[in-house]
């Protein structure tokens, strides 16, 4: 758990950073609404499904499953080239 927080902060900031970059002023709100509503959505999800899984398979191995999914997709994530461009790009000129 406490990997879990001290890394958040890595994922979270430039999630947050990018949205807040790329979203018009207008639709912010609806937005992060959207993303807060879709991440409160998760947690009952998650417990539905690996509640009744964890009386299945032992939950050392749960959690290492899902723990080498996530290092997959991270993996597989930040060597798509669309991933890591979606942050960039051209600055406003001012007076255009």
């Amino acid at each position: 758990m406490a990997i879990c927080g001290i890394t958040s902060p890595l994922y979270n900031t430039p999630n947050t950073t990018l949205l807040q970059t790329l979203i018009p002023s207008d639709m912010m709100g609806r937005v992060f609404s959207l993303v807060m509503m879709i991440n409160s959505i998760t947690l009952p999800l998650g417990t539905a499904i690996f509640g009744p899984l964890g009386d299945v398979i032992k939950i050392e191995t749960l959690l290492i499953i899902t723990g080498s999914l996530f290092l997959c997709c991270g993996f597989t994530m930040s060597r798509r080239r669309e991933f890591m461009q979606a942050g960039k790009f051209e600055p406003v000129k001012k007076g255009d």
